[in-house]
């Protein structure tokens, strides 16, 4: 038997107005064009034949406006900052994504420079340890003639 595939119907989001700066509902032709399988509002499930209903309705009740036109226009609000125009938050977040870009920039060269002077100490200390273990060498090695020597001038 083949049942029909279910599909996880999107969550409605609003359209922000560009004049107002606020969350606005989306009209008929709007939400057939976004969302032509339906959607999900303040869990309740709506599909394409429903969507009259929900102008018609749902979106007049406290609980929508709650829920969701408040939360889209705040959030809009808090993105676009001090911002008169939705130009000039772009531009500022722009600047800001650069001097960001700066600053990882700057970042990875000390990084890069970090590495550099560790692995330069790193062979330092190679090349030092094998001094050491040079001299010790030598070391031992005059020790023994000392002796030898010095055994040398007891039989004398």
């Amino acid at each position: 038997m083949n049942y029909p595939i279910q599909q996880s119907k999107p969550q409605y989001y609003p359209k922000i107005d560009s004049y107002t700066n606020e969350a606005r509902d989306l009209d008929l032709s709007e939400l057939r064009r976004k969302y032509p399988i339906g959607f999900k509002c303040c869990d309740n499930n709506y599909p394409p034949e429903k969507f009259s209903q929900f102008r018609a309705q749902h979106i007049k009740t406290c609980k929508h406006i709650k829920k969701v036109i408040s939360p889209a226009t705040q959030e809009f609000k808090e993105n676009l900052g001090d911002s008169d125009s939705l130009l000039e938050a772009f531009e500022k977040k722009c600047r800001e994504n650069r001097e960001l870009k700066k600053l990882n920039l700057q970042k990875q060269l000390e990084i890069d420079k970090e590495k550099l002077d560790k692995d330069r100490i790193l062979q330092r200390n190679i090349d030092l340890q094998e001094e050491i273990k040079e001299l010790k060498t030598k070391n031992k090695q005059v020790k023994l003639k000392i002796r030898e020597e010095n055994l040398i001038d007891l039989l004398n």
